[in-house]
């Protein structure tokens, strides 16, 4: 024969098993939805900040859209990392546009987000003054969310145009 204390305590632990039971099977069992429109929206909001401020020739805008240990991969030349690095790399790049009366312009463009880091990738295009595309490419950069801000770790884009003739071996 079972004493009372003894069912007492085997109820109350049938009970709480129970209730359990009942709240793991409530629980979602994937992963759950997070809306990430605001954070894309900030990315896009910040590849075409970088866009306008090349058009103006804005060097400051440009690099303190970077992370301090950015590293940017540019076509046809080697990476370069921090933003001094990146801001005489855009220095550069002005110059030539300045001269050529270039404007760059995006293309297609998506952007994803996890969290704090996100991606965006797409086309662009620099045409000259009389409207001539004179560049097109495409981009994909990686972005980190610090203090509430958006800013790019990795940077890279190329040309669609044809490869450069291979340098004869001598």
């Amino acid at each position: 024969m079972i004493s009372g204390d003894v069912m007492q305590t085997t109820k109350r632990i049938v009970w709480a098993a129970m209730g359990l039971f009942a709240i793991i099977a409530c629980a979602p069992t994937g992963p759950t939805s997070v809306d990430t429109a605001a954070d894309k929206a900030a990315i896009r909001s910040a590849d075409k900040a970088h866009i306008d401020a090349f058009n103006a020739g804005d060097l400051d805008t440009i690099v303190a859209g970077y992370a301090e240990d950015a590293v940017v991969m540019p076509s046809d030349a080697p990476a370069v990392s921090g933003r001094e690095a990146i801001r005489k790399i855009f220095a550069e790049s002005f110059a030539s546009a300045k001269a050529g009366g270039l404007t760059e312009s995006l293309g297609d463009y998506t952007s994803v987000v996890s969290g704090n880091v996100g991606w965006s990738a797409g086309t662009s295009k620099e045409t000259n003054a009389t409207g001539a595309t004179v560049w097109a490419g495409k981009f994909l950069a990686t972005w980190r969310k610090t203090d509430g801000k958006w800013l790019a770790v990795r940077d890279t884009w190329n040309s669609d145009g044809p490869a450069a003739p291979a340098t004869p071996a001598h």
